[in-house]
């Protein structure tokens, strides 16, 4: 099989199916060829890669580094070159480079050709990039990035220990030399020379205590574990003084502290710990909930993604509004109150997952009030029924269970009023409270 790549004429001159294993203390060369792999890589400990004078073809699938991209994965000791390299994503978004620790890249005269190329330096592993574009780098603390006449989409530092961290003038922009180091505890190393950075981004998690001065960030992730109390007025914009923890607000291991800084992208919030949070008035990019349990209270919030993963969960809704990817696996969650699903909501992944939801049904007559004693059906496919009558306010409440069989599935809501007859498709992704206005003439289905 030959793989041609749309617009740049290339074909394989060598193929590898699956996935590449450079064995421990092997060192596997690939140069001057056009070198396609459908899967991933990984260089194992103390082995050594070299790519030099090539282009290299992906055809990326779903990974443990996540979907659409291929995974390079530097273990212990190892070491990567990437040497006058032409990258060109076949399908998937490109190369995501993964270090643990010790290890060692290099990246020399990468060019992007309908790909990306993303990069995690992780504690004590090293990476030195020259002459090449990047979507993506990443730097924990311990990390040392070393970036040279580059242009990066996007750098995300990461801070996690207990150490107060000052950061000032972070903004994108084109630095001539210009180094970070937070100080001797975090262990960090990033330094720009002749590089065009486009964009910052920030993650504080553990005992994280930083504080961003006069900045201007694309997005900024908060990772909780154990915390009580109340986040509100997270959304982007311009923040002339905020602070994470304080009185009236959150109780927790880390503090975050934004001063004259301007956030134009979002927040990403996750919770790794047990938590009873509030989180009001806001617009959150994600939140992801991971191997514990949590309460949370969410009012007045517009909220992209919701996720859960080997986790359970109790969400009250009010006034809230989701409006990105759902995302369940090994989750147990009730989620109670109203809130809207807007049309570009979508569910990602649902699986091995049971969810309770709240529903509510608001009837009204033909005069816009609330239409009292109406009759309210819920029908499954299966022919399962539950019924309510209207309370004073025209309402009615249901509680429909979700597994992995059902969740695509829609109730029929039947509701009555006298002889007139309204009916609606009722399913895991429909807004509460479902409205119902009862008019027409006597015998009607509407």
């Amino acid at each position: 099989m030959v793989i041609n790549v749309s617009g740049f004429g290339e074909s394989c001159s060598r193929e590898h199916h699956g996935d590449l294993i450079v064995k421990p203390n092997h060192v596997l060369t690939i140069s001057d060829e056009t070198f396609c792999i459908d899967g991933n890589i990984t260089v194992e400990a103390k082995a050594h890669l070299i790519i030099r004078n090539a282009t290299l073809i992906t055809k990326a699938k779903e990974t443990q580094w996540g979907a659409e991209w291929t995974g390079i994965r530097v273990n212990e000791g190892a070491r990567l070159d990437l040497f006058n390299v032409v990258l060109v994503a076949d399908s998937g978004c490109g190369i995501w480079i993964d270090t643990t620790a010790d290890a060692h890249v290099k990246i020399l005269g990468v060019s992007l050709h309908g790909a990306m190329l993303g990069i995690g330096v992780s504690k004590n592993s090293y990476a030195a990039i020259v002459d090449s574009t990047v979507t993506d780098a990443r730097v924990g603390e311990g990390g040392t990035l070393e970036i040279q006449d580059s242009t990066v989409s996007e750098i995300h530092i990461s801070f996690d220990g207990p150490s107060a961290t000052v950061i000032e003038g972070l903004a994108p922009g084109h630095f001539n030399n210009w180094a970070l180091v937070p100080n001797k505890d975090h262990g960090m190393y990033l330094s720009l020379r002749e590089t065009t950075v486009q964009a910052w981004a920030i993650a504080v998690a553990g005992g994280a205590d930083v504080t961003l001065k006069d900045s201007a960030l694309k997005r900024i992730r908060v990772s909780l574990g154990q915390a009580t109390g109340r986040i509100s007025n997270v959304r982007p914009g311009h923040y002339t003084e905020w602070e994470l923890q304080g009185a009236g607000t959150l109780d927790c291991s880390l503090n975050l502290r934004l001063v004259n800084s301007d956030v134009s992208g979002g927040w990403l919030i996750d919770f790794g710990g047990r938590a009873n949070v509030e989180v009001s008035s806001s617009a959150i990019t994600r939140i992801r909930i991971g191997r514990t349990y949590v309460e949370l209270h969410l009012q007045d919030v517009a909220l992209g993604g919701l996720e859960t993963e080997d986790g359970g969960a109790v969400i009250n809704f009010s006034q809230v509004r989701i409006s990105g990817g759902i995302y369940f696996v090994n989750a147990i969650i009730t989620l109670k109150g109203d809130f809207s699903i807007l049309p570009t909501a979508h569910i990602d992944t649902y699986e091995n997952s049971t969810i309770l939801r709240t529903y509510r049904v608001s009837v009204e007559d033909e005069n816009g009030s609330p239409a009292v004693g109406a009759s309210v059906e819920l029908e499954a496919p299966n022919g399962q029924c539950l019924s309510a009558t209207t309370d004073d306010n025209g309402v009615a409440s249901f509680n429909l269970s979700f597994n992995d069989s059902n969740y695509s599935e829609n109730w029929t809501l039947t509701v009555r009023l006298g002889d007139r007859t309204a009916l609606r498709p009722v399913g895991f992704m429909s807004s509460s409270p479902v409205e119902i206005h009862i008019s027409g003439s006597p015998g009607a289905t509407q």
